[in-house]
């Protein structure tokens, strides 16, 4: 059986139990961890599994994915029926020449591919994740909007009222972000704000304090120049 079987049997059986694994799918690694312990009554989440239910993962328990990302199987999954895994790793590495060799062979369309970045990032911020997905992501989105090859196609969703990155948008003009930039290559941030001075106000005063109480600013200074040394001569 393959493990998204094993996601549909669940969520056609029991919904509820679906409902609680798609609002935070990592609970299945708690699952994997503790369904064979030997207990009447086992609860996920404030969620308690019935004697069906506990057994149906107890058999099922060796059905995992190839992979750690179980939030693929859950959220959304009819929506990125078509996204590859390796898209997937990717997208949470930050492998921007990849990607574009996936984009080249038609593996994955660039609309899909935005949209899938940004139901991530949605998630990565509900969870809270700043300096660990949303750093990938955010890093990923400069990455993107900056390219020679992809910018003209980013721009778009950069620029106008698209429902996609909406989120990303946001992110950027709150202060959140501040406990972002420090984790991100200053060769991303200081593109982005070069190419989207419109959208970088917020930006450009986080990374005025991150020179400011870096220990060791000469690297980004150094960045700093060579990326607006066109402008600064013009």
């Amino acid at each position: 059986m393959p493990f998204i079987t094993k996601v549909l049997i669940i969520r056609e059986e029991w919904p509820d139990l679906y409902y609680v694994l798609k609002s935070n799918s990592y609970l299945l690694e708690n699952i994997y961890n503790n369904i064979n312990v030997k207990e009447d009554i086992y609860s996920i989440d404030n969620f308690v599994l019935n004697s069906e239910q506990r057994n149906f993962l107890r058999r099922t328990n060796h059905i995992k994915p190839n992979h750690n990302n179980f939030e693929l199987f859950f959220i959304n999954k009819d929506s990125f029926k078509d996204i590859p895994d390796k898209t997937n790793n990717l997208v949470e590495s930050n492998d921007i020449e990849e990607i574009k060799v996936q984009l080249e062979n038609n593996e994955i369309k660039f609309d899909k591919l935005i949209e899938f970045i940004d139901t991530k990032f949605e998630t990565a911020f509900k969870r809270g994740e700043l300096k660990t997905t949303i750093v990938n992501l955010t890093s990923l989105v400069f990455g993107l909007s900056i390219d020679e090859e992809l910018k003209k196609h980013s721009e778009k969703y950069i620029y106008n009222s698209s429902k996609f990155l909406g989120g990303f948008k946001s992110f950027i003009s709150s202060p959140k972000v501040n406990e972002t930039l420090s984790f991100i290559e200053s060769k991303y941030t200081l593109g982005f704000i070069k190419e989207y001075p419109s959208l970088s106000d917020n930006i450009l005063k986080s990374f005025y304090t991150l020179i400011n109480n870096f220990d060791n600013s000469q690297e980004i200074l150094i960045d700093f120049i060579e990326t607006f040394k066109t402008s600064l001569n013009d």
